[in-house]
């Protein structure tokens, strides 16, 4: 066998300060060592090696160079330069959003951070912006501009995802959360996050294609609950021509019935896990009898055999393969099971109803209904209420941000609607900076909370809700949590067995 192969060759090399160079670079490779570049010949005796200044650090290049170019090739960068006004700044601001984005990736910290991150990497090179410029001042002014463009970048990122990948199969919804080292802004609360800290958060709604694509997202109240904000999400989208039809995949925060009923009264195409104390509400059988009687693993060397020995069974029972650690059963179409202590219908806010009118505006705009009496139908409105919600769109766009921001969501859709049908532009806005800056009543809250729920009630379906359930299992988990479960109960065990034998022997 050759002990050696050539994985480069580096060709003839007359030069001997780079022979000197090449030999030096190999013997710090080997050794560990610092490289010091050698500037002249060491086997020429007549001249004196002279040696540079060693380098202090090297600047970040590979990894950033990949988020860069991975944004020019989704065409967000062409996007983020359509969208974003670059007014009479030097600096393109789609350059300072992309340096973010890249900081955000690679190495996650404050916005300050990322000032004294910059000169550190190769980004002034790729991005052609100086240290200097990438100040933090600009920084701010340019996420403005971005908050501001919104709404217009999650169209234009659904565009792009349709056009590469074409026709959507699935879309996955989550709800998320982050939190700040100080208050944090006005939507955050303090609560208890992932990681099981409590601090001051605010929730995140993302919707994404099977890619893993963001198209739609919402940052929501840190103690806001998961499903009400994913539902919210789901009705605002359900209108859009790209959508229509396609599945949302959801995890078991929607999997109570409660919830599932609202999807199926939306008409929304969904898959979600429902919650296990719910599991006979819905009158379907699991096979799961002759699986309660395989013995349990004691130890974590034997969760493998019996992880093989419970696909063995569920081999036996109706369940079917798909892989090695994955079985299923189709358990058909099955009721709805009714709830009668839910309530009706929920207020509907003035964020709700911004975009509730954004969806009618965009149902026809984009040719999916020819009137908006057919759109306003498509979502139970009536022709007049329809209208009602697109008279919203006559307030400015910076009002309308405003509104979808949730900062007059203490009001009544019913006061939005007044601000909205003023035909002066000046006692517009003076109406909309009071509805900013006053709190309602307390007795006005009350009253309509009472008419804005009479007002959207939903009203209950002719027909029984049905739905399909199918059951999977997993031997791997299976196996595994009951191990868990099992061991928690013999320490529980032996501590009371610990306790007794103390009682009975006190000193």
């Amino acid at each position: 066998m050759p002990t050696n192969r050539v994985v480069a060759n580096l060709g003839r090399i007359s030069d001997p300060v780079q022979l000197e160079n090449l030999k030096a670079a190999f013997a710090a490779n080997r050794t560990g060592q610092r490289l010091a570049p050698v500037v002249c010949a060491a086997a020429d005796p007549t001249q004196e090696t002279a040696r540079l200044r060693r380098p202090d650090a090297q600047l970040r290049y590979l990894d950033i160079a990949v988020v860069v170019a991975l944004l020019e090739q989704l065409g967000l960068t062409e996007e983020l330069a359509r969208l974003l006004p670059r007014e009479e700044s030097d600096v393109a601001p789609e350059r300072v959003v992309t340096a973010l984005v890249a900081q955000r990736c690679v190495e996650p910290q404050s916005k300050l951070h990322a000032v004294r991150w910059f000169p550190r990497t190769t980004l002034p090179e790729l991005l052609g912006v100086s240290p200097a410029q990438f100040n933090n001042t600009r920084i701010h002014r340019v996420l403005d501009q971005l908050e501001d463009s919104e709404h217009e970048l999650m169209r234009a990122l659904s565009r792009r995802a349709h056009e590469q990948h074409g026709r959507f199969a699935t879309m996955f919804l989550d709800l998320t959360d982050t939190w700040f080292v100080g208050d944090g802004p006005e939507l955050a609360r303090r609560g208890k996050v992932k990681e099981g800290m409590v601090k001051k958060k605010i929730g995140i709604v993302l919707l994404c294609n099977e890619q893993g694509h963001p198209l739609r997202w919402q940052v929501v109240q840190g103690a806001s609950a998961e499903a009400p904000a994913m539902l919210q999400t789901m009705r605002t989208v359900q209108q859009v021509p790209w959508l229509e039809k396609i599945p949302i995949v959801c995890d078991r925060a929607m999997g109570r019935s409660a919830y599932i009923r609202e999807m199926l009264d939306a008409d929304i195409q969904f898959v979600t896990s429902l919650l296990r104390p719910e599991f006979n509400s819905y009158g379907v059988k699991l096979p799961s009898e002759t699986l309660l009687d395989l013995p349990i693993a004691r130890s974590h060397d034997e969760l493998a055999a019996c992880a093989r020995q419970a696909a063995e069974q569920a081999r036996k029972t109706v369940l079917q393969q798909l892989s090695d650690n994955l079985f299923y059963t189709d358990l058909g179409v099955v009721e709805c099971p009714v709830d009668e202590t839910q309530t009706k219908g929920t207020p509907m806010t003035c964020s709700e109803a911004m975009r509730l009118a954004h969806c009618l505006v965009e149902s026809v705009a984009s040719r999916k209904f020819s009137t908006h009496a057919a759109a306003a139908r498509s979502m139970g409105l009536s022709a007049e209420q329809g209208h009602r919600y697109r008279n919203l769109t006559k307030l400015d766009a910076d009002q309308q941000e405003q509104v979808l921001s949730g900062h007059v969501d203490r009001h009544t859709v019913n006061r939005l609607f007044e601000v909205a049908n003023l035909e002066d532009n000046k006692e517009q806005r003076a109406r909309f900076a009071e509805l900013i800056h006053q709190a309602p009543s307390p007795r006005q809250v009350q009253s309509s909370v009472v008419s804005s729920a009479n007002a959207h009630k939903r009203s209950a379906p002719s027909s029984p809700r049905r739905v399909r359930c199918v059951a999977y299992f997993n031997p791997e988990i299976f196996v595994r949590q009951r191990w868990i479960a099992d061991t928690k109960l013999r320490e529980v065990h032996g501590l009371v067995e610990r306790l007794n034998q103390r009682l009975a022997n006190p000193q």
